[in-house]
């Protein structure tokens, strides 16, 4: 028997299982790419497009080009903190694809649903970042106190974000809630 079938294929596509890597290999492969996730950055910003004529996942998993100057000062920043402290919440964290509903219930978002929330909560991470880089007063602070600031904006915006995304998409996920109350009582 095939090893591949025994995997079972997850909703959420950003799931580390190897089945959904292997889910996501063979639909690629087959030239289904409209249910493949997009590849984005730690602040949800989808990455570049493989160029024309590359195999996207060859380009995606061998890149050898040589390494390029960094030019964006945010990044060289980001770095230098992680650095200077060895502290890892300088770099964004993932939002879980799993959220809590009002109702205190547990739902794990499906990959499309998940790719906007990503999007939306990274995104205002990166913006309350963006407000820090551009204070000059915050590059003169001391690395740790730099890393607190930092840690405290992206825990806010993000908090307030993934609110934002709930109000926005609360039909979508009532729908999800609902699929998932009927799955369970074998409807």
């Amino acid at each position: 028997q095939n090893e591949a079938r025994k995997w079972k294929f997850k909703p959420s596509l950003y799931d580390p299982d190897m089945g959904t890597s292997l889910a996501n290999i063979i639909a690629y492969r087959r030239g289904e790419y409209d249910d493949l996730p997009l590849v984005r950055d730690i602040w949800g910003r989808p990455t570049k497009q493989t160029p024309e004529g590359q195999d996207p996942l060859i380009y995606a998993m061998l890149d050898l080009r040589k390494p390029q100057k960094v030019t964006d000062q945010a990044r060289v920043r980001l770095f230098k903190l992680y650095e200077a402290t060895g502290d890892s919440d300088v770099i964004p964290s993932w939002p879980s694809p799993t959220v809590t509903l009002p109702n205190s219930e547990k739902l794990t978002l499906p990959a499309k649903l998940y790719d906007s929330y990503v999007e939306t909560v990274q995104g205002a991470k990166l913006q309350g970042f963006a407000e820090l880089v551009d204070d000059p007063r915050w590059h003169k602070i001391p690395e740790e106190d730099a890393v607190d600031m930092l840690r405290k904006r992206m825990t806010n915006y993000g908090t307030k974000a993934k609110k934002l995304w709930m109000r926005q998409n609360a039909r979508e996920v009532i729908a999800e809630y609902q699929k998932l109350v009927r799955q369970q009582e074998g409807r």
